[in-house]
């Protein structure tokens, strides 16, 4: 059982973080700062510094926190459908991306948007959490492959010699064993997702297109003709 004092910490940490989290919706996260935050919740800044020494310090546990909602959001749909098609799965897994981003504008944009000033993301912490989303959806690549539910056409399976080299770091990575194809396959269809995401999430597509979810959905299923899906017999139920 927790002490009062541990309650008493973690409940400040949590008050921090979502004074900031209110800054970043106000200002964007360039307006995080200690001193903001302190002025908000009624502390001084370096009674803040004793929980997070730095406003990178902060920002980094943000983005941190964000990368881990995303992939359970994204893990719990890949295990809600775990028993219908490879091709469903990567419907529905492209679906939650783009639910999570609505329904956490704020995070997403934290995680995607404009670079902070002079905010220098440790990477060795950061990329970790980023690539298991990145490798949850390769896994979803590698297994509508293996059950042939995907026929890749040619021109996928012919990776550029000029991206060898990051594909063969990546596979280094602890949970991206993939091969080559699969990574390229994984980063092909997933930047296509999040653009359609992100267009939506500046609101910039929709003077062009009106309604973004029928929008969306018809180039996920367009998307996945063209990597090679052939039934897309569950599309009658959605």
């Amino acid at each position: 059982m927790k002490s009062r004092r541990e309650k008493q910490r973690e409940a400040l940490i949590a008050e921090i973080k979502q004074a900031a989290w209110d800054l970043v919706a106000e200002k964007g996260a360039s307006g995080i700062s200690i001193r903001a935050i302190a002025k908000q919740i009624g502390m001084t800044p370096p009674a803040i510094h004793y929980y997070f020494k730095t406003v990178d310090a902060l920002i980094t546990e943000l983005l941190i926190e964000s990368f881990e909602a995303m992939l359970a959001s994204l893990a719990g749909t890949k295990e809600q459908y775990s028993d219908q098609s490879y091709p469903e799965q990567l419907y529905r897994y492209a679906a939650q991306y783009r639910a999570w981003a609505l329904n956490n504008p704020v995070q997403f944009q934290l995680i995607y948007g404009n670079p902070i000033p002079g905010y220098q993301q440790p990477t060795e912490l950061t990329y970790p959490p980023a690539r298991q989303s990145f490798a949850l959806f390769a896994s979803l690549i590698q297994e509508s492959l293996d059950s042939a539910e995907i026929q890749l056409p040619s021109n996928y399976q012919e990776i550029p010699e000029q991206l060898q080299t990051p594909f063969a770091q990546l596979q280094q990575e602890p949970g991206h064993q993939f091969s080559p194809t699969v990574l390229y396959v994984t980063a092909a269809l997933w930047s296509r997702f999040h653009g359609l995401v992100m267009l939506e999430l500046y609101n910039l597509i929709q003077p062009v297109i009106g309604n973004t979810t029928v929008f969306f959905n018809q180039e996920v299923r367009n998307t996945l003709i063209e990597f090679g899906v052939t039934d897309l017999s569950f599309l009658k139920d959605t």
